[in-house]
């Protein structure tokens, strides 16, 4: 009985040291595992933001009213798709179109009005022209006559110096008394003459210079009346840019994606935002870091993009790229564009507007270093904490 009580224990003892060996060895490898994995194995860091968001490659335009008004149609509806031109709301523009009316009626007036001035100066100008042929052609015969009676009178001048050498009886006396008094009347139808053609070209003159002042005061209101024209120009194409105004035309073509309620009737104010239009494209992120991520984030790195309206968990994450990074910061905050991975296939909807939260991985570390890192800031933070007391 006691030999076989015996050898139970020594098998017991003997299993027992296989155990403890066993059991030192996976301990060993544990530890040697864990040592290599501590001091080796490369753990991915990541920068994480909430600031992420969901937009198309160019930026959504928005809906925006230019004028003060009353809705009078509105063609506003989610998921519409818009032509640049079209019209999607329009406001109570009658004022403006009245407005608009008159200023067409004044500009025709003012029209009309010139174009009855530059009549009146063509047929001055043809008058004159006409007028001036006519003076010449009378100058021209008073000229001719003015000639004929001066070639008379020396005719008669000829003749009487003939009959003075010659006069030696009563006759010739008589004849040289005629031949004087003949004389006479040529002299006298010369300067008749020579009167005439004075006086032809003194009414020329009068009338030429009547006519310049008629020419003139015809001009100065043609001008006075351009001025005016251009000026109801000026009002017609303003209020036509006003009656425009109160259309609310699409700007891009695109998807409404944004639409403010506003039935007909309601007022809306002068820039007030009534929707706006995304416009097709690749969906990208944009992402805001703060500025200590300067130097940390850089394009090509990678990224996991999660939308907390879709649990990761279920709907997994989108990988994806950092496309461009910002070099200054504004508020305080670094833009970032994040290009999603070309192959990715997921059940969240990539539409635009949905908020996101990146996570950027920035480098790679063992976690030897990583524990020292902690170490590090919690004694920063101590010795800050001191120095504060």
């Amino acid at each position: 009985m006691s030999a076989t009580f015996s050898r139970t224990l020594r098998s017991l003892d003997a299993g027992h040291g296989r155990r403890r060996t066993l059991f030192s060895l996976a301990a060993t490898t544990l530890l040697a595992g864990w040592l290599v994995w501590f001091f080796w194995a490369e753990i991915p860091v990541h920068l994480v933001t909430d600031r992420g968001r969901l937009e198309v490659e160019q930026a959504s335009h928005p809906i925006v009213a230019s004028v003060a008004g009353t809705i009078v149609a509105s063609r506003l509806s989610l998921g519409a798709r818009v032509r640049t031109g079209d019209v999607l709301v329009q406001l109570d523009d009658r004022l403006a179109r009245l407005s608009l009316e008159e200023a067409r009626v004044n500009l025709e007036d003012r029209e009309r009005r010139l174009e009855a001035l530059e009549t009146q100066m063509r047929a001055e100008e043809s008058s004159a022209s006409a007028e001036r042929e006519a003076t010449r052609a009378a100058l021209a015969e008073a000229e001719a006559s003015v000639a004929e009676a001066r070639q008379g009178l020396e005719t008669v001048e000829h003749e009487l110096e003939v009959l003075e050498r010659l006069a030696q009886n009563a006759v010739a006396r008589e004849s040289l008394v005629n031949k004087r008094a003949e004389l006479a009347a040529a002299r006298a139808a010369l300067a008749s003459r020579e009167s005439s053609v004075l006086r032809v070209r003194q009414d020329r003159s009068v009338v030429e210079r009547d006519r310049e002042v008629r020419l003139a005061e015809l001009r100065r209101e043609a001008t006075v009346l351009e001025g005016e024209a251009r000026t109801a120009e000026a009002a017609r194409r303003r209020l036509e840019v006003a009656v425009e105004l109160h259309a609310v035309r699409a700007a891009i073509d695109g998807r409404i994606e944004e639409a403010k309620e506003g039935p007909v009737g309601a007022m809306v104010e002068a820039g007030g935002r009534l929707g706006a239009i995304v416009p097709p494209g690749e969906p990208r992120v944009v992402a805001w870091f703060p500025s200590t991520a300067l130097g940390r984030v850089r394009p090509g790195q990678a990224v996991r993009l999660r939308s907390s309206g879709f649990p990761w968990t279920r709907f997994g994450t989108i990988p994806a790229r950092v496309v461009r990074m910002a070099a200054e910061s504004s508020d305080g905050k670094l833009r970032a564009e994040i290009a999603i991975e070309p192959s990715t296939v997921t059940q969240i909807p990539l539409q635009h507007g949905l908020p996101c939260t990146v996570e950027v991985e920035v480098e790679r570390l063992a976690p030897f270093e990583l524990v020292i890192r902690r170490i590090g800031r919690l004694l920063t933070t101590s010795g800050l904490e001191e120095d504060a007391r």
